[in-house]
């Protein structure tokens, strides 16, 4: 059908009725028709209907589609309705289904459409998609209402809507039940609904979509109940006013991803943005700001968990703050009961609640927070909850913080990596209280550096609504009650207080690591640092690893100390630091310890430990370091003390107790003197300084190898750690020897001591096994410590003997012939004798040493020397017995006087000295061009090839050895360098690897330059650089024309270097072993002599040159020097012939002479 014109009818319940088939209609007028239905449907299953092109004009009171059963397939396209000036909308209707039974599915899909005055639409077990449409509308009921399983699509559309009815319960722009929903790029703006309500939908889906300017005036803005999904994803809600926002209950998935709140105004107090009950929320990149809250929580989460993270929160408050001060009210931007929470990578600036998180019976993680400018407070939580936080950074902020985190009744607090920085605080951060006595606080990496802290003390002070127990004198930056605290690596340092830093009740504080230093106190009349009231089972106390340094109060007006600790039972200090405090009218300058009897327990043992730690340069009025008030001694209470091994050096008190202050006189400070090292104290104990009695003996402990005569020295102490110069004379002295291990009686024995000006001395053998103990006792001063011995081992060379029952006895060289080695040593066998090599070493009790040519890494680790180094017993040098290179430098000296006789090369062949002037040697005349100057310099490069490249490879050459119980890299050469060890071998390493390139390439260019040569005068002619290297090849080139060889032998260059590769190789290979060195030098240099002699270029024997006849003569000398080199026949053979005669003459003559190794 097309192009109907329908008008004019009242009261028809169906104009046109479909019973079944297939129908398209297009070009549909109806106008002026009141109370009409104009399409009826009948229910049948095979019914498609498409229509295309509905026009509405001055219609009322009308239904556009009465469906009386499900319709298969339904399609309407470009509904144009004409704007109505009546408000009553809901009196129009686009679609009716009966809702009062269940319907089969049905399909509808709606696009190009407006809608303007439309009321509710009943749609039974319906999908329905809205592609591209307006709807402009007021309503009073629902104008989607949904039964029964159906889904809802949006896409692409608008809309403004607003309902009429205030009063309505139902007024909901869209009602699902157990229907879906979805919005996908959809635009909602100048609305004033609540937009919808879901029960027990199976999906609500908001995508891409933007609401602005909207306002819900009756309802929730969204209720959703029941669902099983929830998406809210890259969409943005600007300007929203009104109640709730989103209501949600019972949901079992919900994610907000990448969503926007902006400008959000909640109305009344008990509304929020998002209340949230029995739901699960995930909530990812929401960036929230510039929103107004309600008087209570901007989210409420109850019953359900939550996990956001990267999300941003700036410059929003809550609507029931006065003027922003928060004082009085408690408004806070995130609530939490009973709820499981994680808050990671999240952001809050500029905000102004208190607190931001609240819970109660919840636990929490927040971890990785920025946290800046904020008024108001941050966290606040009650009742047995569980907080861990991990990563929060608080700088330079400049806005007041009421308090950072206070906890009441909590069970379990975690606080890791916590910087709080270069802030201004003026009331406490953290408040803390337990519920349960296992209740801990754990502080992990908390960092509190260059904050100032001027708190003011009054009513006024916001924590103290929740903590109302602490009074004003003790307000602090952190306080807890009833809670242990484990502190791990937590840093106060460089701050301003005018009030303390922590204050404590507490049954256990333990303190590991960490720095407590460069803090200035500024007029604080009440407590500094640490305040702690132990109360509980424990009330242990215990430093470990831990700084206190450079905290002082230049202008302290009060007598307590850095560190207060009120009726410990058990104070703890190991392996801590305590320095530089200086607060002047202090009792106590860093630790003031307060036991007092009628808080004691009866009959309880109180313990102070002090271990392994120092004291220096503190300051106080009473007590340099430690006041110590501990009155105890009634109702069977006593007090055990280990204060041993610690240094106080340079502390000083003005009126008493340079180091410790004890104001009651019953304690006994014995046990003190005698195990630790006190020097240059002022005022140690009382008003006098107790330097006149002998106080310790020090030093006090030795290890000993048996049975060696062992010097023991040692000084005898006053109580102020100076020497007692008025002590001498022969003093008796009882040494006990016994086993620690068991139950033997000790052995006495009696020895006199030589004492001299308070320095002792004396000579005694600890003949006994390994692990055996002396004590040694000077008889005349009882009250000195004693001096303990521990056997070690045996000395150089010895070993340790056993008896029958396998005890370790005395110590004994091995048998002629071997050596004891500790290298198979471990705690069941002590090492063995191992034999010796006659054809290396010599191996006498103490008498062990190396041969010839051997070097000694440890008895059991021999290595041959390099070449002709060691000669001397384990030492290596040069040798003065290498006839090869004395021959070389006499047939030298023996054709000088040849070469002066030819006045043609006298000029050139006057010399002095060969070390002088060897390089004039090889220049054929002072006068020569360049060419024969780069000709003989090049033969001086052949010449120092060897010595110059084998010193290079030599440096980077190591050996593994075996040194001190481990393999370690020495240099081959010289087993005393550590390879890549000392600054002066890695400079030669990096020097060497430099040189080695600049030779390389030096043969690289040799070796190419004829082809090479032609190519650049092609490419390069034109180009100045270029035709700098055309001439330095042309020198080159016409250098190589100069040679005396052939052309087919214009390489023998080449093959001198590869000759002396060789040698440099073998060489470096004689670092590891020489065995056949020799034999392959002599092979390889006899063969290479004769055939340089066999094809030696000279053309004929007319052209030979004086120059030429020489170097034919030196290379004939080369073929018998190698062949006889270092052979018998020719050591044992006198020399007759001349040139013998004055080589043996030269070497009678000089009889030191040595061609010094350049290794």
């Amino acid at each position: 059908m097309n192009n109907i014109s329908i008008s004019n009818f009242k009261d028809s319940s169906s104009i046109i009725s479909i019973e079944s088939g297939i129908h398209n209609i297009n070009n549909i007028t109806f106008s002026n028709c009141i109370a009409s239905t104009l399409i009826k449907l009948n229910n049948n299953n095979q019914l498609k209907l498409t229509i295309n092109s509905i026009y509405l004009l001055q219609n009322s009171y009308f239904t556009l589609f009465k469906l009386l059963g499900n319709i298969d397939y339904f399609n309407i396209s470009n509904i144009y309705t004409s704007k109505f000036s009546t408000i009553q909308c809901d009196i129009n209707q686009l679609i009716s289904m009966p809702s009062n039974e269940l319907l089969k599915p049905s399909n509808i899909f709606i696009s190009n459409t407006s809608f303007e005055c439309f009321g509710a639409s009943i749609f039974n077990n319906a999908s329905v998609e809205f592609n591209n449409v307006e709807i402009r509308t007021t309503f009073r009921d629902s104008f989607y209402h949904s039964v029964n399983d159906g889904e809802i699509r949006f896409k692409s559309s608008f809309f403004k809507v607003s309902n009429i009815d205030a009063s309505n319960d139902m007024g909901y722009f869209i009602f699902l039940n157990t229907s879906s929903i979805s919005f996908d790029n959809c635009t909602l703006k100048d609305s004033s609904s609540s937009f919808l309500f879901s029960l027990n939908s199976q999906s609500i889906i908001i995508r891409n979509s933007n609401f602005s300017k909207f306002m819900s005036n009756i309802q929730e803005f969204l209720i959703l109940v029941g669902y099983k999904n929830l998406e809210i994803s890259n969409s943005e809600f600007v300007d929203y006013s009104g109640q709730t926002f989103l209501y949600s209950n019972s949901g079992n998935s919900s994610l907000i991803s990448s969503v926007k709140f902006t400008g959000f105004f909640v109305v009344n107090r008990f509304e929020y943005t998002l209340n949230s009950i029995y739901s699960d929320f995930e909530i990812e990149g929401l960036i929230v700001s510039n929103c107004i809250g309600g008087e209570e929580s901007f989210f409420l989460f109850s019953f359900g968990n939550l996990v956001m993270s990267n999300s941003i929160f700036t410059n929003n408050h809550g609507s029931g703050i006065s003027s922003y001060l928060l004082i009085n009210e408690r408004v806070e931007m995130f609530s939490f009961k009973s709820n499981n929470v994680q808050l990671s990578n999240n952001q809050f600036i500029n905000n102004a609640f208190s607190p931001i998180v609240f819970f109660s019976e919840s636990n929490v993680i927040i971890q990785d927070t920025t946290y800046l400018n904020n008024v108001g407070s941050f966290i606040y939580g009650e009742t047995g909850s569980k907080l861990i936080i991990d990563g929060l950074a608080i700088k330079n902020n400049t806005s007041p913080i009421n308090f950072l985190l206070a906890l009441e009744n909590a069970a379990n607090v975690e606080l890791n990596n916590i910087i709080l920085e270069n802030n201004y605080f003026t009331t406490p951060i953290i408040c803390i209280t337990g519920n349960v006595s296992d209740a801990n606080l754990i502080l992990n990496n908390f960092k509190f550096i260059g904050n100032k802290v001027i708190v003011f003390y009054g009513e006024n002070q916001s924590f103290k609504k929740y903590f109302y127990f602490y009074p004003d004198t003790s307000v602090a930056q952190i306080m807890t009650a009833n809670i242990k605290i484990t502190m791990n690596n937590v840093f106060i340092t460089n701050n301003i207080f005018s009030s303390q830093m922590f204050n404590f009740i507490t049954d256990k504080l333990n303190i590991t690591g960490g720095s407590f230093s460069n803090n200035q106190f500024i007029h604080l009349s009440g407590f500094k640092l640490i305040y702690l009231t132990a109360s509980g089972s424990d009330r242990l106390v215990k430093f470990q690893n831990t700084i206190v340094s450079n905290n002082y109060d230049e202008t302290d007006i009060s007598e307590t100390s850095l560190i207060i600790l009120n009726n410990c039972y058990k104070l703890e200090i190991d392996f801590s630091e305590f320095s530089n405090n200086y607060f002047p009218n202090s009792i106590g300058s860093v630790f003031g310890v307060r036991i007092r009897g009628i808080f004691g327990k009866v009959g309880y043992t109180y313990n102070i430990i002090i271990q392994n730690s120092k004291f220096f340069n503190n300051s106080a009025l009473y007590g340099g370091v430690f006041s110590l008030s501990l009155q105890i001694f009634v109702d069977g209470r006593k007090l055990t003390s280990d204060i041993r091994s610690n240094n106080f050096t340079d502390n000083y008190a003005s009126y008493n107790g340079g180091v410790f202050y004890f104001p009651f006189e019953q304690f006994n400070t014995d046990f003190i003197l005698q195990k630790n090292n006190f020097n240059n104290n002022l005022l140690l104990f009382g008003p006098n300084n107790f330097g006149g009695a002998p106080s310790s003996i020090k030093p006090d402990f030795f290890e000993a190898n048996g049975i060696e005569l062992l010097l023991i020295q040692f000084l005898i102490l006053d109580q102020s750690n100076n020497v007692m110069i008025g002590i001498g004379g022969l003093f008796t002295a009882s040494v006990s020897k016994g086993d620690p291990d068991t139950n033997i009686d000790p052995v006495v024995e009696y020895i006199n001591i030589n004492i001299v000006s308070g320095q002792g001395s004396f000579y005694y053998s600890f003949n006994s096994a390994f692990g055996s103990y002396y004590s040694i006792q000077l008889l005349n001063f009882t009250d000195l410590n004693s001096i303990t011995i521990k056997t070690t081992g045996c000395g150089t060379f010895r070993y340790p003997t056993r008896n029958t029952s396998s005890t370790f006895t005395n110590c004994d060289y091995c048998p002629m012939g071997s050596v004891y080695s500790d290298l198979f040593y471990n705690s069941s066998n002590p090492g063995r004798c191992i034999k010796c090599d006659p054809n290396e070493m010599v191996c006498q009790n103490s008498n062990v040493y190396t041969l010839d040519n051997y070097y000694m890494v440890s008895p059991s680790k021999i290595y041959s020397c390099s070449l002709d180094m060691c000669y001397k017993k384990n030492t290596c040098q040069s040798s003065s017995s290498d006839i090869t290179l004395k021959i070389i430098y006499s047939l030298i000296q023996h054709y000088k006087r040849y070469i002066e006789k030819d006045s043609k090369y006298k000029s050139f062949y006057k010399i002095n000295s060969i070390e002088k002037d060897i390089k004039r040697i090889l220049i054929k005349n002072q006068t020569s061009n360049l060419i024969n100057q780069t000709k003989s310099q090049w033969i001086l490069f052949q010449i120092l090839y060897i010595p110059i490249m084998f010193n290079i490879a030599s440096v980077i050459i190591y050996k593994e050895q075996f040194k001190i119980s481990k393999q370690i890299d020495l240099l081959a050469l010289d087993f005393s360098v550590e390879y890549l060890g000392p600054v002066l071998h890695k400079i030669l390493f990096t020097l060497s690897i430099f040189i080695f390139i600049i030779v390389s390439i030096v043969l690289i260019i040799i070796a190419l330059n004829s082809s090479s040569f032609i190519y650049s005068r092609i490419k390069y002619k034109n180009n100045k650089i270029g035709r700098i290297w055309i001439e330095s090849n042309l020198i080159v080139q016409k250098t190589l024309s100069k040679l005396n060889y052939k052309r087919k032998y214009r390489w023998w260059d080449l093959i001198i270097i590869i000759r002396s590769n060789i040698f440099i190789i073998l060489s470096l290979i004689t670092l590891f072993g020489h065995h056949y060195y020799m034999n392959i030098v002599l092979w390889i240099q006899t063969i290479y002599s004769t055939l340089f002699f066999i094809i030696h270029p000279i053309k004929t024997t007319k052209s030979l040159s004086s120059e030429s006849r020489i170097i034919n003569q030196i290379n004939l000398f080369q073929i018998l020097l190698y062949t006889i080199a270092q052979s018998a026949l020719f050591k044992s053979i006198k020399p007759q012939h001349k040139v013998m005669r004055s080589i043996d003459n030269f070497l009678n003559d000089h009889p030191d002479f040595s061609i010094k190794t350049m290794y």
